[in-house]
Protein backbone atom coordinates (compact mmCIF):
# COMPACT_ATOMS: atom_id res chain seq x y z
CA UNK A 1 0.00 0.00 0.00
CA UNK A 2 1.29 3.50 -1.30
CA UNK A 3 1.38 5.95 2.01
CA UNK A 4 -0.17 9.42 1.46
CA UNK A 5 1.40 12.26 0.95
CA UNK A 6 1.67 14.62 3.86
CA UNK A 7 0.39 18.00 2.81
CA UNK A 8 -1.55 20.86 4.53
CA UNK A 9 -2.98 24.27 3.35
CA UNK A 10 -4.48 26.81 5.71
CA UNK A 11 -7.22 29.37 5.71
CA UNK A 12 -5.99 32.77 5.91
CA UNK A 13 -8.04 36.14 5.79
CA UNK A 14 -6.02 37.98 3.57
CA UNK A 15 -4.21 35.63 1.64
CA UNK A 16 -6.94 33.08 1.20
CA UNK A 17 -5.76 29.60 0.72
CA UNK A 18 -2.27 28.75 1.34
CA UNK A 19 -0.67 25.23 0.27
CA UNK A 20 2.42 23.79 1.48
CA UNK A 21 4.49 20.77 1.49
CA UNK A 22 5.24 18.82 5.29
CA UNK A 23 8.86 20.49 5.09
CA UNK A 24 8.01 23.96 4.84
CA UNK A 25 4.65 23.51 6.63
CA UNK A 26 6.84 22.45 9.35
CA UNK A 27 9.85 24.71 9.30
CA UNK A 28 7.62 28.03 8.35
CA UNK A 29 4.04 27.86 8.92
CA UNK A 30 3.05 25.64 11.85
CA UNK A 31 2.40 28.16 14.17
CA UNK A 32 1.28 30.76 11.91
CA UNK A 33 -2.41 29.69 10.89
CA UNK A 34 -5.06 28.88 12.94
CA UNK A 35 -6.85 26.92 10.28
CA UNK A 36 -4.82 24.14 8.84
CA UNK A 37 -6.06 21.46 6.92
CA UNK A 38 -4.50 18.12 5.77
CA UNK A 39 -4.56 16.56 2.61
CA UNK A 40 -6.67 13.19 3.09
CA UNK A 41 -4.78 10.97 -0.04
CA UNK A 42 -8.47 11.11 -2.07
CA UNK A 43 -9.12 12.74 -5.25
CA UNK A 44 -12.03 13.75 -6.26
CA UNK A 45 -13.87 12.46 -9.84
CA UNK A 46 -12.20 15.80 -11.72
CA UNK A 47 -8.85 15.00 -9.79
CA UNK A 48 -8.49 17.39 -6.99
CA UNK A 49 -6.87 16.82 -4.09
CA UNK A 50 -9.72 16.72 -1.22
CA UNK A 51 -8.60 18.14 1.68
CA UNK A 52 -10.05 18.48 5.56
CA UNK A 53 -12.96 21.28 5.58
CA UNK A 54 -13.54 20.93 1.91
CA UNK A 55 -17.50 20.73 1.57
CA UNK A 56 -18.50 17.53 -0.91
CA UNK A 57 -21.50 15.79 -2.97
CA UNK A 58 -20.83 12.38 -2.98
CA UNK A 59 -22.69 11.08 -6.26
CA UNK A 60 -22.57 7.34 -5.89
CA UNK A 61 -24.77 6.36 -2.86
CA UNK A 62 -28.72 6.15 -2.14
CA UNK A 63 -30.01 8.48 0.67
CA UNK A 64 -30.40 6.23 3.72
CA UNK A 65 -32.61 7.49 7.23
CA UNK A 66 -29.31 9.13 8.62
CA UNK A 67 -27.96 10.44 5.43
CA UNK A 68 -29.30 12.31 2.49
CA UNK A 69 -26.75 12.37 -0.39
CA UNK A 70 -28.65 14.87 -2.09
CA UNK A 71 -26.94 17.67 0.51
CA UNK A 72 -23.56 18.26 0.75
CA UNK A 73 -20.81 16.53 3.55
CA UNK A 74 -17.85 17.91 5.23
CA UNK A 75 -14.69 16.29 4.85
CA UNK A 76 -12.97 15.72 7.97
CA UNK A 77 -10.57 13.25 10.43
CA UNK A 78 -12.35 11.91 13.30
CA UNK A 79 -10.44 9.12 15.54
CA UNK A 80 -8.10 8.52 13.08
CA UNK A 81 -10.16 8.14 10.01
CA UNK A 82 -11.30 10.20 6.93
CA UNK A 83 -14.79 11.13 7.53
CA UNK A 84 -17.51 12.38 5.35
CA UNK A 85 -19.96 14.42 7.84
CA UNK A 86 -23.32 15.69 7.57
CA UNK A 87 -25.38 17.20 10.14
CA UNK A 88 -24.00 14.98 13.66
CA UNK A 89 -23.78 12.15 11.80
CA UNK A 90 -20.59 10.39 10.60
CA UNK A 91 -19.95 8.38 7.07
CA UNK A 92 -16.52 6.88 7.58
CA UNK A 93 -14.53 6.29 4.13
CA UNK A 94 -12.98 2.99 5.93
CA UNK A 95 -16.68 1.39 6.28
CA UNK A 96 -17.51 2.54 2.64
CA UNK A 97 -17.60 0.33 -0.55
CA UNK A 98 -17.24 0.72 -4.01
CA UNK A 99 -15.63 3.76 -6.30
CA UNK A 100 -16.27 7.15 -4.76
CA UNK A 101 -17.69 9.71 -6.96
CA UNK A 102 -16.79 12.42 -5.33
CA UNK A 103 -17.50 16.59 -6.24
CA UNK A 104 -15.74 19.72 -4.13
CA UNK A 105 -18.05 22.11 -4.41
CA UNK A 106 -16.67 24.37 -1.60
CA UNK A 107 -14.85 24.85 1.25
CA UNK A 108 -16.04 25.78 5.03
CA UNK A 109 -13.82 28.51 5.15
CA UNK A 110 -14.69 30.52 1.60
CA UNK A 111 -18.71 28.63 1.01
CA UNK A 112 -19.96 28.39 4.57
CA UNK A 113 -23.36 29.08 2.82
CA UNK A 114 -23.34 25.44 1.08
CA UNK A 115 -23.74 24.23 4.43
Amino acid sequence: MKNREIKFRAWHLDDGMLYFDFDTFKKDYHNQYGNVMQFTGLYSTQGAEIYEGDIVMINHWKSTDLFDYKNPFVVEYYEGEINFKQGEYNNFKGSLSGKLDIEIIGNIYENPELL
